[in-house]
């Protein structure tokens, strides 16, 4: 009774808990408009290509066949009939000011969406080898428990800004490349076949919203599963590298939730970056790069300037 009585109400997922937010449906359409007239990161496209991504999907997979990569039931299983376009919303930040929404894409029901979960099941094998894996909270919390921050050092948190958008395809099929090794035993496919397919899937992001289609022209979607893998394999070579540069000792780094000990170094000058301190917590300065591990510019060092023996990582604005 109360819904239909007001109708202007939009209910939605709050972001990072299990909270629902009652929000006025005007407010809620600004904001995802606000965040679709982007446009570095998405542009207004007239129609939403569905018929030929089923055409495209197909293709592949009937090649993959024929090749002999793949069998008759995989086949089967991968082939689409038909599909819909996603669906672009958004989550409450309820932890920031003005309550800014986080832009989901839900993939449920498109012609790409079976392709992007078998890419995603032989990437998953190689993500989360590393040390500084964290798989949940519970996880987190039983390490955590009783770690005792030596004398001379810091507990501080990093924070990864808007990291799904602001990580390139070609960053990420990069990062991928460089795990081939690892990659191609869990593989049936060519490497060829395999990073021409990861970039069929990643980069035909176009979404809805209301009677609008929109595609994404830089990052990845968030929302995605094949997106979610590419992510943390991007995160994984970042930190590596950020980590083995850096010139002073880090005794423990945990990532999801980012964590780390580093020496007491808060200011370096002329280093251009700063971390607020607030209860011996350091956040980092939000300055549109991506947060990562360099304790000579107190705490982050954007991942434009972080370089490794395979040259630069990529310039991306985070």
């Amino acid at each position: 009774m109360f819904c239909k009585r007001n109708r202007s109400l939009k209910f939605v997922k709050a972001d990072k808990s299990n909270k629902v937010v009652v929000m006025d449906g005007n407010d809620y359409s600004n904001k995802m408009l606000h965040i679709l007239r982007d446009t570095s990161v998405y542009k207004k496209v007239a129609r939403s290509l569905v018929p030929s991504q089923i055409d495209k999907n197909n293709s592949i997979v009937k090649k993959w066949l024929a090749e002999g990569h793949i069998n008759d039931g995989m086949c089967k299983h991968l082939m689409v009939s038909g599909g819909s376009v996603a669906k672009i919303y958004g989550f409450v930040k309820l932890h920031k000011a003005e309550l800014p929404l986080r832009p989901i894409v839900s993939t449920i029901g498109t012609p790409y969406q079976k392709l992007s979960r078998f890419l995603s099941s032989i990437l998953s094998n190689i993500v989360g080898k590393g040390d500084s894996h964290i798989r949940n909270s519970f996880e987190f919390f039983d390490f955590i428990n009783g770690v005792k921050v030596p004398d001379g050092y810091d507990l501080i948190s990093l924070d990864v800004v808007s990291m799904y958008t602001n990580i390139s395809v070609d960053f990420a099929l990069q990062c991928v490349e460089l795990k081939w090794e690892e990659v191609e035993m869990f593989c049936p496919l060519p490497k060829e076949q395999f990073f021409s397919t990861l970039k069929v899937c990643l980069t035909n992001t176009i979404c809805q919203y209301n009677d609008a289609f929109y595609q994404q022209i830089s990052g990845l979607a968030m929302g995605g599963s094949l997106s979610a893998v590419m992510a943390n394999i991007s995160m994984e070579r970042i930190e590596s590298t950020a980590l083995s540069l850096s010139p002073i000792e880090i005794r423990m780094y945990k990532r999801n939730p980012a964590l780390h000990f580093r020496k007491q170094l808060i200011e370096a000058p002329g280093c251009g970056y700063r971390v607020d301190r607030r209860g011996g917590v350091a956040d980092c300065e939000d300055d549109g790069m991506m947060p990562v591990v360099s304790p000579v510019c107190g705490g982050t060092h954007s991942c434009a300037d972080a370089t490794s023996q395979n040259g630069p990582l990529d310039k991306v604005r985070i």
